[in-house]
């Protein structure tokens, strides 16, 4: 099933609270490009009720310290880079690398700034007006890609427990949800990717209390595995949780 995502952004005129909405219809969510043709098609449809431009832009994405660095990536050829869509309407936008990549060891990461244009009317007095940016991940995945997950550490602090996760692999990890393995603690949601030779930290108050020996990551599912829920191991890598069936 093709993944996709709408995103819709509220504005209105703080004084009056008169609402308008606009709707913005991406997919797919997560785009891979193969390193034998690396070109790939982004849908973009307005469901919105106005006439709407976005500009997209693509910058190199690495991690470091745990947070996100995004630079310029001439190689990545976006076209067209402005799209105008009337109501109801939608265009294609063809993604692509300008070169073949010469490391195919290595997983190399992009990201598409989705980001609104549109041309304001006359500022209204005391109107709040919000524009819609997205992210979307663009993966070249390794000739042989690999995923290692590690426990590098958990502890408590300020009440709540910070889990730091190592990704040790050579394909990108998507964490989706983190809870107790056989614990009373709920999974609870998470969004975020860690990158290969990269590391985050995730703090949350209700997994406060649960042993680090008990600890699951749920992952969703990359161009190199199936979703997921592993039992972490500290300072080992983890491995997938066995059921009882």
């Amino acid at each position: 099933m093709l993944n996709k995502v709408k995103l819709i952004v509220f504005g209105a005129a703080v004084s009056i609270l008169l609402p308008s909405s606009s709707a913005l219809e991406l997919a797919p969510t997560m785009i891979t490009l193969e390193r034998d043709h690396p070109i790939a098609t982004l849908r973009l449809v307005n469901d919105g009720a106005t006439d709407k431009t976005y500009e997209l832009t693509g910058f190199s994405w690495k991690q470091a310290d745990g947070s996100d660095q995004l630079s310029s990536a001439p190689a990545l050829i976006i076209t067209p880079p402005v799209a105008s869509l009337a109501p109801g309407t939608e265009t294609l936008v063809r993604i692509g690398l300008a070169s073949p990549s010469v490391n195919g060891d290595a997983e190399e990461t992009f990201r598409i700034r989705v980001r609104d244009i549109t041309p304001t009317g006359p500022n209204t007095a005391n109107a709040l007006r919000i524009r819609m940016e997205f992210l979307l991940p663009v993966i070249v995945p390794a000739n042989a890609p690999q995923s290692k997950l590690r426990l590098a550490d958990a502890r408590e602090q300020d009440g709540a427990l910070c889990i730091r996760l190592r990704n040790e692999g050579s394909s990108y990890q998507k964490i989706v949800g983190l809870g107790g393995h056989k614990g009373t603690a709920e999974m609870i949601s998470v969004q975020q990717y860690i990158l290969p030779a990269s590391e985050a930290t995730i703090c949350s108050e209700a997994l406060a209390g649960v042993p680090r020996d008990r600890i699951m990551a749920d992952l969703a599912p990359t161009y190199a595995s199936n979703a997921q829920t592993l039992y972490l191991v500290a300072g080992n890598a983890s491995v997938p949780h066995q059921t009882d069936d």
